[in-house]
């Protein structure tokens, strides 16, 4: 009998090899917390998933930290984006 994944899990994401994931599992499906870095850009996206569905504010940030864009989900359906622009105050 294969066990299904609980608990926190650090993979990396099997089509895009340069994305690891850090995600919730309750019963092999993702559910709760979830980051992922691109070891490319170093950007960074923070979300959280429920019954394995995109849920509540996804925010993406650069490499410095600076929060680029944030979409909102319900039930894996994007209800609002919003993106950011850094405008450098020494122009």
């Amino acid at each position: 009998m294969i066990s299904k994944k609980n608990g926190l899990w650090i993979e990396q994401n099997d089509t895009l090899m340069h994305i690891i994931e850090i995600v919730k599992y309750k019963n092999g499906v993702r559910n709760g917390n979830y980051k992922s870095i691109n070891t490319i850009d170093q950007s960074i996206v923070k979300g959280k998933y429920v019954n394995g569905k995109k849920h509540g504010i996804w925010k993406m940030y650069s490499q410095s930290g600076t929060l680029l864009r944030y979409n909102i989900y319900k039930n894996d359906t994007i209800f609002k984006i919003r993106r950011y622009v850094h405008i450098n105050s020494s122009l």
